[in-house]
């Protein structure tokens, strides 16, 4: 081996350690600091096996540790690991919100251009609404669209657009059904964001009756006591 070799050899070595060395096990489900949600790991749609990791290959980068055939925890993002088999992240917020959104980076595009299935994976997202019911999904076409780039390779998607309305909480995975091949290179997610719904002033009337009402027995019970 020439020196060059062993140098370049070297460097891929140091590379690899300071890669593996970032990557942070999260555990199957993990919250963020100060975040109104948590982050559910998922593997072929199903939680508990799989654990969230951060820095497989960004330092902010989200991604999927799944299962593999030998039973260990394999570091990946949100891809294709087999045929028709994603792994997802399953966001939930504490409450309904409306106006979310969600970051994701690494799609390899920029501008205005579309998706390369034949070369990368490209996202599919499901709404969940109260107790974890689908209420809506988005395919690959419809987010491209509601992305708008906040970086290199870094995309906020306005989930507004993709469904109105409020909603409690969202999968992302990935989409199988333009091509894609597997397995796939990974997307990552970053940060999600969302306004907690407030209660509207019509469904709180009853409820200021109720204290108002409360008060005023109060102050005519003490009077009582007091003559």
């Amino acid at each position: 081996m020439t020196i060059k070799n062993s140098l370049i050899a070297a460097l891929l070595l140091f590379v690899t350690v300071t890669l593996h060395a970032a990557l942070v096990d999260l555990g199957p489900t993990f919250t963020p600091t100060g975040a109104n949600y948590s982050i559910t790991a998922l593997q072929n749609g199903v939680s508990g096996a799989a654990h969230v990791n951060r820095g497989f290959e960004f330092s902010d980068g989200i991604g999927v540790s799944y299962v593999n055939s030998s039973n260990h925890l394999t570091p990946f993002g949100i891809g294709l690991y087999g045929t028709n088999l994603s792994t997802g992240l399953r966001i939930d917020y504490n409450s309904a919100v409306i106006g979310a959104t969600v970051t994701l980076e690494d799609f390899d595009i920029s501008g205005n251009l579309p998706f390369n299935f034949a070369r990368k994976v490209a996202p599919f997202i499901t709404f969940l609404g109260a107790g974890g019911s689908v209420i809506g999904q988005a395919t690959p076409q419809q987010i491209r669209g509601a992305m708008t780039s906040v970086g290199n390779d870094v995309w906020q998607v306005d989930l507004n657009q993709l469904h109105s309305g409020a909603i409690n909480g969202f999968i992302l995975s990935a989409d199988f059904a333009n091509g894609e091949r597997v397995p796939s290179d990974p997307y990552f997610m970053t940060v999600a964001g969302g306004c907690p719904v407030v209660p509207e002033v019509a469904n709180m009337i009853p409820i200021g009756l109720l204290v108002g009402t409360s008060i005023a027995l109060e102050i005519r019970r003490r009077r009582r006591a007091n003559s």
